[in-house]
């Protein structure tokens, strides 16, 4: 898949990353998993875009009503996808939720309902595209900005995947996740009572200077690199993190190979989307020499 993202562009020089490598590859990944068909490729990435936006707390009360019209779409497409696998299952996910009988809280055998199912592909859907997305982007631009870490990288491909968990814990593209506090308790001396609404800060949690030494520096050869907690803890911990972990680990070897000397293009603003939860950069325009 890789390859072939890059042969879109390959011939001119330049690209934008965000849009033409690192949002398509996992999209076209999660879209093959569920089942779904890749020439709906584009309705994937305007639906994932549209949950984005919903999480973001900025959208107006007017993006608010064009958002809902296309959640709408993505449960009528998925709806009638899901009515089709309960007809004619197969190796996917969108079968697997079609068909699934389990038991539940009562020891009662059921199916899921489709509110239920489109939960659960939403939750695949948005999960598994834009936070992939937002860590391969970030990645090249740290690469790019740091220019001894990128010769590393680029002579020895063994440090890839330290390289992207270095590039996680500093981004961290869940930067914030809302919890309740189920019971009394302190913090830093502040009493939180049970029943307390709290916004965990991933991304400070990353910087701590107590557990990463000179926390702001971008170091491939970290050897803590994978003690962040960009993927959450416990039993919050995310449920594609090695899903997202593969598809960067299989890329940029790719991405490292074919696209060499790789330098930033005019026209970056550098311009990260406002956004309650979710952190990532809007686009990152480059250049680079064709191997």
């Amino acid at each position: 898949k890789t390859n072939y993202i890059i042969d879109q562009f390959f011939d001119d020089g330049k690209c934008e990353v965000a849009s033409q490598i690192a949002q398509p590859l996992p999209i076209r990944v999660i879209a093959e998993a569920l089942g779904a068909s890749s020439d709906d490729y584009d309705n994937f990435k305007i639906w994932s875009q549209a949950f984005t936006d919903q999480l973001s707390g900025t959208s107006t009360p007017d993006e608010h009503i064009e958002i809902a019209k296309k959640l709408v779409q993505f449960q009528q497409y998925f709806a009638d996808r899901l009515s089709e696998k309960a007809k004619n299952p197969s190796d996917d996910i969108l079968s697997d939720l079609a068909t699934l009988d389990f038991e539940d809280e009562n020891d009662v055998s059921r199916k899921l309902e489709t509110a239920e199912q489109l939960s659960i592909i939403q939750q695949l859907l948005v999960a598994g595209n834009a936070t992939t997305a937002h860590s391969i982007t970030e990645a090249i631009k740290l690469l790019i900005e740091n220019p001894d870490q990128m010769e590393l990288v680029v002579n020895d491909h063994s440090l890839i995947p330290n390289m992207i968990e270095e590039s996680l814990r500093l981004l961290t593209p869940t930067n914030n996740m809302w919890r309740i506090a189920t019971e009394d308790t302190e913090l830093g001396g502040v009493a939180i009572p049970a029943g307390s609404a709290l916004l965990l800060r991933y991304g400070s949690g990353n910087r701590d200077e107590e557990l990463f030494e000179n926390p702001d520096k971008f170091d491939v050869t970290r050897n803590n690199a994978r003690r962040h907690v960009a993927f959450g803890q416990g039993i919050h911990v995310c449920l594609g993190m090695n899903l997202s972990r593969k598809e960067m680990y299989t890329a940029f070897p790719i991405i490292l190979s074919r696209l060499k000397n790789m330098r930033f293009a005019d026209g970056n603003k550098f311009n990260y989307s406002p956004n309650v939860l979710l952190r990532g950069l809007d686009n990152l325009y480059i250049e680079f020499d064709k191997a």
